[in-house]
């Protein structure tokens, strides 16, 4: 304790022994004889300023100036007042000094800084401009009006400003900086990277300007430079959650997963809470198929933060592919509780309803959407394909036909109406001329080229159905699909050719007894065809 008492005695002494030479100073330039009151409260407000406590120091000088008038000390009571931030009495002090000493440079330069600290940029500028008329090399004043210039979004002449500081001090990496954003914001980037470049060889531990490069390169889809940069960014300042999660990103942007981790995993480290990290995270376990870990990063998002929508619909996407189909359920209906009107929620909760087979809960759900979303097209798409699977065909049509009403394009619809008469064996011209507007949107898709096969195949039409159900099973590798060439072949006689096509279909989806007793009942026919042809031989 005695160490430490004496230590802070010493430092004030020292204080002490230096403001004298500053008060000696600062009265030396003064009209009359120095008062030693006015000297000695000065000294103490010299001191508590250096102290930090400017209430005490502002006292001391008030008191000095009872003795003694001194422009100095107005000076340094203005600097006081701007620091606290009461610019009333700042302006005041500078006031007095002006009417002593109009082109007074150091009093014109606070007041310049006052009016910008007040928000009067252009009263500021104005000042700044003025000091610089009367001293053409004060620096600071460059300094100054270049940063007033560019709050102002005068771009131009902050660059012409901060070119003068350039010539009167030298290399300076801030102001290359400043002259960097400038440029940026005129749409001269290639002018921009330069300075910026220039502010980092003269201090590459200099934060702002690695942080402006990268997102340059960010914008020009340039990731590897703009990584090398947020990664100075970390190094300069590793507490920097934002900066993690931006090299995460740009990871997972080009997908280097595994470094994408890494960074968000660096970012927990520093908030254990990022929502941000916490989010990527899940979404790239979800990627990898790594369906728990992805589900116990979405609850931590939804326990930070409830109003995500886009998360219980993540989690009730994962529980129904592990096959929790309940807990999907309860979580939609816990996001539906606190916002009814997210017709997302609605729209997903409709869908896994829709796989556990509960089709009228899947219905009500979907129409919830379009009470939400009259134009819904989805909603109106799984409405028909609900109303299908109760077997409702009418009201199945009616909700396709309004999913096309609202999109013309939209070939599943086509394709679904086509397929759903064609399957049943009814209005199969209607059901030709549907599936043909669905394959002239998407020539390409399998499931459509099946429904063309299988329509041909209804109308008898079976050479017909044989090409395009060959060209549908090219596309797309189904059951159904593979089933249905192959009763296409069997109507035509084609029964080995048949049987093929049967095994296929049970190869992708086995245990489909009707399946299994057409390839019986084809090849036992064939076995005594084979009896016969033997014993006439014989």
């Amino acid at each position: 304790m005695q160490i430490r008492n004496g230590f802070l005695i010493l430092k004030r002494l020292f204080l002490l022994s230096f403001t004298i030479v500053l008060s000696i100073t600062a009265f030396s330039s003064a009209k009359e004889t120095i008062n030693p009151y006015a000297c000695e409260h000065y000294l103490m407000g010299l001191f508590y300023a250096r102290e930090g406590e400017l209430e005490k120091a502002i006292y001391e000088y008030r008191k000095s100036l009872i003795y003694s008038e001194t422009i100095a000390v107005h000076k340094d009571l203005a600097d006081l007042y701007l620091q606290l931030g009461d610019y009333k009495n700042a302006l005041e002090e500078i006031e007095i000094i002006l009417r002593e000493e109009k082109e007074n440079i150091d009093a014109l330069l606070i007041k310049a800084s006052i009016y910008s600290g007040m928000g009067k940029m252009e009263q500021s500028i104005r000042i700044f401009e003025e000091v610089i008329s009367l001293n053409k090399n004060k620096k600071e004043a460059y300094f100054y009006l270049g940063s007033l210039y560019f709050q102002s979004e005068k771009y131009q002449k902050a660059i012409s400003v901060y070119d003068k500081f350039l010539k009167l001090s030298g290399e300076h990496s801030e102001i290359y900086y400043n002259m960097g954003l400038s440029y940026e914001r005129c749409g001269k980037e290639k002018k921009a990277i330069t300075l910026y470049e220039k502010a980092i060889k003269i201090n590459d531990g200099y934060f702002l300007p690695h942080l402006s490069l990268a997102r340059i390169y960010e914008r020009e889809k340039k990731y590897d430079k703009a990584l090398v940069h947020y990664k100075k960014c970390a190094k300069v300042d590793p507490g920097n959650p934002a900066i993690q999660n931006k090299i995460g990103l740009l990871y997972y942007e080009i997908k280097n997963n595994a470094f994408a981790q890494k960074a968000f995993f660096s970012t927990l480290k520093i908030d254990s809470d990022n929502l941000t990290a916490l989010y990527s995270l899940a979404l790239i376990y979800e990627e990898e198929k790594e369906w728990e870990k992805a589900c116990s990063f979405f609850e931590k998002v939804i326990e930070h933060n409830t109003a995500l929508p886009q998360t219980y619909i993540h989690l009730a996407y994962l529980y129904n592919r592990l096959k929790k189909h309940q807990k999907a359920v309860e979580i939609l209906l816990w996001a539906i509780k606190i916002n009814q009107e997210n017709s997302d929620c609605w729209l997903f909760l409709g869908l896994v309803y829709e796989q556990m087979g509960e089709y009228t809960k899947a219905k009500n759900s979907f129409e919830e959407v379009i009470k939400i979303n009259s134009n819904s097209e989805e909603a109106y798409f799984q409405l028909g394909v609900v109303y299908d699977k109760l077997g409702e065909i009418e009201m199945s049509i009616e909700k396709f036909c309004k999913t096309i009403e609202i999109n013309p394009e939209n070939a599943a619809a086509y394709n679904y109406i086509g397929y759903s008469w064609a399957d049943r064996g009814i209005k199969l011209e209607e059901a030709l001329k549907m599936i043909k507007k669905a394959l002239k949107i998407d020539s390409q898709n399998g499931a459509y080229r099946d429904s063309l096969g299988w329509v041909y195949y209804k109308m008898n039409k079976y050479k017909k159905a044989v090409k395009e159900l060959e060209k549908a099973v090219k596309l797309i590798s189904d059951a159904i699909v593979w089933d249905h060439l192959g009763d296409a072949y069997i109507s035509l006689k084609r029964n080995k050719k048949a049987v093929f096509c049967w095994k296929e279909s049970l190869k992708i989806k086995s245990g489909n007894e009707k399946i299994e007793k057409k390839i019986e009942k084809v090849q036992n026919a064939l076995s005594n065809k084979a009896i016969v042809r033997d014993s006439t031989a014989k």
